[in-house]
């Protein structure tokens, strides 16, 4: 895969490379010059190979410290941190429950109960911390205490999208785990201080990770139809959900899923949505939300949008166990170091049931009877008697004419799992891609969405030329 390139020299640039290179020839040329002839070329060639070889050693070193950077995003992060054991008392049954209360540990208290006292005054019980959200330069940070587990120790939850946090919007951003810990973890301690020594930071965990890519189609006019056939594909244990079906939004994968979710959106629709609560906040003079508006949100950010389909998949923790990648966030946050391409890697695995099924073509014949002489010509046997037997292409072809009557769905409750799949095989054989048939019963003949053509990711092109993301304001030494 191709990575955009940043070329960083630390000061040095190509020109000053050149007038240095220039100006040292120069002098030497006028030492050089009481040489006689031979001696004087000898000389000039043999300075000109050692600058240059100095200037390539001196790019390389730069080149070694900087490494080529690819950007795409990191779309949202959870992270679960645990309250330190001092802060800890251990019950015989081998659970656990905070010294104090909630309020303790720097929280807005609530009660979900009041009772009387001996002296008949009502007073607050079972205190708990509702969800709260930090505010930060753009974005909120999402902040739950879990004061009462008990599958684990009791541990405070944050959870953002660390593009809003960095930049107010996540049209597009940075991939870097570590960088988005460092601004999530600095927001959360500046916030609530009193954390710092309560919560035992070497042992947080990540949650999810939602890592994205984004295709740019031709015409935004387009997206709501391949949305639509969109929400009809599955494959293999990568669901589409049925009871989650929206015109700029397709679903994969069940609400309740410890492992995957995905879905492919229109991102400026998204946009639309939040440019709109924003003005209503910023009429109830809510400064914030102006600034949003104003800087942020702005035209060249919406335009850059309207062709965008965003394929964003939610990676959670059992998952990561499962492919034998560290749930700690800081092995997590080595082994992408180590790893750079860490979230494309599991943005591929994550996908790879869905475009698996645009493999193939949406119509490769022009007749009923030119599909039929191809699954003859694909699928024809021969009998022990030596005779040759159409049986099987005679199967396809009835098997994909109730296909385009009925749907796969419904020919799929008719016929046995193995005679179906057997089926379906067999079309997918002959090059009919999995995901028309999914949607051949929706669509008249000529009227085919090729849809594999709308949905080509450049894994280059996932942000404007020249942009660089942010860095986080906190010092990394705060999660080291």
């Amino acid at each position: 895969m191709r990575a955009f390139t940043i070329f960083l020299f630390d000061g040095v640039s190509p020109v000053s490379l050149t007038y240095s290179l220039f100006f040292s020839f120069m002098a030497s040329a006028i030492f050089a010059s009481s040489l006689d002839t031979s001696s004087f070329m000898f000389f000039l060639l043999l300075h000109c190979f050692v600058v240059a070889l100095l200037h390539c050693c001196m790019i390389l070193s730069f080149c070694s410290q900087y490494p080529l950077l690819e950007v795409f995003m990191l779309d949202h992060l959870r992270i679960l941190i645990p309250v330190h054991e001092n802060y800890l008392t251990r019950v015989s049954d081998g659970g656990s429950f905070i010294i104090g209360n909630v309020g303790d540990f720097g929280f807005e208290m609530a009660s979900r109960c009041v009772e009387p006292d001996d002296n008949g005054v009502l007073v607050p019980k079972d205190l708990y911390a509702p969800y709260d959200s930090l505010p930060s330069s753009y974005s909120g940070l999402a902040v739950k205490f879990f004061d009462k587990c008990t599958l684990s120790d009791p541990y405070v939850e944050i959870k953002a999208s660390p593009a809003k946090l960095l930049q107010g919007h996540n049209v597009y951003g940075g991939d870097s785990v570590g960088n988005a810990a460092c601004e999530m973890l600095g927001i959360l301690f500046q916030s609530i201080p009193e954390l710092a020594d309560r919560l035992d930071i070497s042992l947080a965990t990540i949650g999810h990770i939602d890592t994205t890519y984004s295709s740019t189609v031709t015409n935004e006019a387009i997206i709501p139809k391949i949305i639509d056939y969109l929400s009809r594909i599955s494959n293999g244990q990568t669901r589409a959900q049925k009871n989650k079906k929206y015109e700029t939004t397709a679903y994969w994968g069940g609400e309740t899923s410890r492992l995957l979710q995905l879905k492919a959106y229109a991102k400026h629709a998204e946009l639309l949505f939040t440019i709109e609560n924003l003005k209503k906040e910023a009429k109830a003079n809510n400064a914030k939300a102006q600034m949003l508006l104003d800087t942020v949100y702005t035209p060249e950010l919406m335009n850059y949008s309207k062709r965008l389909l965003r394929w964003e998949a939610r990676i959670k923790a059992r998952k990561l166990e499962r492919l034998g990648l560290p749930t700690g966030l800081f092995d997590f946050i080595k082994y992408q170091q180590e790893n750079p391409d860490v979230l494309t890697v599991l943005w591929r695995q994550a996908f790879d049931p869905i475009f698996d099924t645009f493999k193939g073509q949406a119509m490769p014949y022009s007749t009923d009877d030119d599909l039929h002489q191809l699954l003859k010509d694909k699928l024809k046997t021969v009998t022990p008697s030596g005779r040759i037997s159409y049986t099987k292409a005679n199967n396809a072809m009835n098997f994909f004419h109730l296909v385009r009557d009925v749907g796969l769905n419904v020919v799929k409750s008719r016929y046995s799992s193995s005679t179906f799949y057997d089926n379906l095989k067999n079309l997918t054989d002959a090059g009919l891609s999995k995901a028309w048939l999914q949607n051949l019963h929706t669509k008249r003949k000529g009227d085919i969405v090729p849809l594999v053509n709308f949905c080509h990711v450049d894994f280059v092109a996932q942000f404007p030329a020249g942009y660089v993301p942010p860095v986080s304001k906190f010092n990394l030494s705060l999660v080291a």
